[in-house]
């Protein structure tokens, strides 16, 4: 399965109001799930297996700090605990951490966006 239509198929998700959506080609297969006030839940099944990484709150999306220099770039290996960016919540910052070591496969949200809690941010490809 291409990384970029597992992409498109996430943000795409994340801009209706649908419950469900099944996609299969070949013998590759995903299902997205948002249930009703619920963090979203996926089911993949293909070649790699994929790792979501989701807002821990409401608030703005700042890939770093003011006066901070880090920055995620898809590709990029990460490290269990690793920072992958901050949510701003009024003047709360809280830290969006990387659950699992491995490489950054998709970023689903753009700098300075509005995110909400449990809305997918990245997905991970373990090592």
């Amino acid at each position: 399965m291409n990384i970029k239509t597992l992409g498109k198929i996430s943000r795409w998700m994340n801009g209706t109001d649908l419950q469900e959506v099944t996609w299969k080609k070949g013998k590759n297969k995903i299902s997205i799930k948002f249930g009703e006030g619920e963090t979203p839940s996926y089911n993949l099944t293909a070649s790699a297996k994929l790792i979501p990484v989701n807002s821990p709150g409401v608030g703005i999306f700042r890939f770093s700090a003011r006066g901070q220099t880090f920055s995620v770039k898809e590709g990029m290996e990460v490290k269990k605990g690793q920072t992958l960016g901050i949510i701003e919540i009024g003047k709360v910052l809280k830290p969006v951490n990387s659950e699992d070591s491995g490489f950054v496969k998709i970023i689903c949200v753009e700098d300075a966006k509005a995110v909400e809690y449990g809305q997918t941010l990245f997905f991970l490809e373990p090592k």
